[in-house]
């Protein structure tokens, strides 16, 4: 599989001595050396969760404007006041919920819908006020 990235000589002089900087020479990156470091990025591995939660978190936000009419702003402001380790935890719980409600099963979804966790934002769980 051929390299995506552009060549060194293509890269930004800035970009290129931030590269120097960290140690990563023209022939290292040529050779596709990983860049973690270099981008300031603890590990290669973190980087990649990160990614796949932002990537897990803007198809959830999606889903749900699209299911319940919610504006997809809104939506993403509301999940910024959450503690990050809280997002997809609680994503995580709504999804279990909506999941149980589909298939029909109601007790439940409600049973899910009824042990949220104390904060967790009643927004989440809005399914057409079934549970009020």
């Amino acid at each position: 599989m051929a390299s995506r990235r552009k060549g060194w000589e293509q890269l930004s002089d800035n970009y290129r001595r931030r590269l120097e900087r960290s140690g990563v020479t023209k022939t290292q990156y040529e050779s596709s050396a990983p860049l973690h470091k270099a981008r300031g990025h603890t590990s290669q591995v973190k980087e990649s969760a990160a990614k796949r939660q932002q990537r897990s978190i803007a198809r959830w936000v999606v889903d749900y404007a699209k299911t319940y009419g919610k504006d997809e702003d809104d939506l993403r402001d509301a999940l910024k006041e959450l503690e990050p380790a809280e997002r997809l935890a609680w994503i995580g719980l709504q999804e279990d919920a909506q999941r149980e409600y589909d298939i029909g099963n109601l007790p439940n979804a409600t049973a899910i819908w009824r042990s949220r966790p104390a904060g967790q934002p009643e927004w989440m769980f809005f399914y057409h006020g079934v549970f009020k």
